[in-house]
């Protein structure tokens, strides 16, 4: 048998992507970066998922790759934040994602 091909149905709409909370460092806070950002976002009203990225001295977003221990150290609380907020559900979500909330437990 000949290995499986699989192909994407549908393209990325840039206008479903939603974004629901962003929070950054303040400039110059870690070396070598201008901004480290957590953002939760969501596609097509789907469940929320955190993003992060970096951007570097042009403003070009950066993968996250490997972090310092001081980049680290300031990326856990902006993840804490995210986090809350997604908890928190302050944000219309479809009917079958709503149990999904109530399982999680903070703190």
């Amino acid at each position: 048998m000949g290995a499986k091909t699989y192909s994407r149905k549908t393209e990325f709409d840039r206008t479903k992507d939603e974004e629901l909370f962003s929070v950054s460092t303040v400039k110059g806070e870690l070396p070598r970066l201008n901004v480290m950002t957590v953002k939760v976002m969501r596609y097509d009203g789907g469940e929320p998922k955190v993003q992060i990225y970096r951007e570097a001295d042009k403003g070009m977003p950066l993968k996250l790759g490997r972090l310092t221990q001081k980049e680290v150290a300031v990326i856990i609380p902006l993840l804490q934040k995210a986090s809350d907020f997604i908890v928190k559900g302050d944000f219309p979500l479809a009917e079958y994602q709503k149990p999904l909330w109530n399982d999680i437990k903070v703190g």
